[in-house]
């Protein structure tokens, strides 16, 4: 594992460009250097890390997917300052005693590190947003993962969603294979010295049918004292 500031940089520039030429699911989702001849992409391993990029953050966040080809048009290439999960994912941080300033395009706030379980982006011709990313995907993707909580080596890794928490256990096998619902909240053991927590996806819809904003809000909470401020 990394332990320098050159060596960490060298093993993530590697990654990133590794990233930029897998073509493993290119039957189902389109790569970021692919689209518009790579007018939106970036030297990060995604769209997400855009936001937050610290490499030397304490926490980790893993979200499922960035978007479809044509959400990622529209916010080129960033996160997105009014999509409502980006607002709540930063009022349930606040509730674990970390505060972060929201996306703005072109302005990387890096306190933190965001990245997605699947780095590529779903292809319009398939339903767009809403269409469903095979197992297979995240089971691909998962070796990026695993490379990327290597390089930054962070004190915990926050899961968003079940997709997200089966890449984590692809990327580290062997982890804790209980199902979201029993687990989420819970400190779990990732690799040495790296705790993951799973919580459920702060989008709206998760929200609204499945786990309520004040459930949420308590299982953040409990990343308090797991922190020490390294990073951010």
């Amino acid at each position: 594992m990394p332990i320098d500031a050159a060596t960490t940089e060298r093993e993530y520039r590697q990654l990133v460009d590794e990233r930029k030429v897998c073509r493993i699911c290119s039957d189902r989702l389109e790569n970021a250097s692919l689209i518009d001849q790579g007018k939106f992409d970036s030297d990060r391993i995604g769209p997400y890390t855009q936001w937050q990029g610290n490499l030397k953050a304490e926490l980790m966040v893993v979200g499922q997917d960035f978007s479809d080809v044509a959400g990622f048009r529209a916010y080129r290439g960033w996160a997105g300052a009014d999509v409502q999960t980006n607002r709540t994912l930063r009022e349930l941080l606040a509730c674990a005693g970390v505060t972060i300033s929201g996306p703005a395009y072109g302005e990387p706030d890096d306190r933190l590190f965001f990245t997605n379980a699947v780095l590529c982006m779903k292809s319009g011709s398939r339903g767009g947003r809403q269409q469903d990313i095979p197992i297979r995907c995240f089971k691909n993707c998962s070796s990026f993962l695993r490379r990327t909580v290597e390089i930054v080596a962070p004190t915990v890794v926050v899961t968003l969603g079940a997709g997200a928490l089966e890449a984590a256990r692809f990327a580290f096998p062997g982890t804790n294979g209980k199902p979201l619902r029993e687990v989420v909240g819970r400190v779990l053991p990732l690799a040495p010295n790296i705790a993951l927590i799973p919580m459920y996806h702060p989008s709206p819809t998760v929200v609204n049918n499945h786990r309520s904003m004040d459930q949420m809000r308590e299982d953040w909470r409990g990343l308090r004292g797991l922190l020490s401020g390294r990073g951010h």
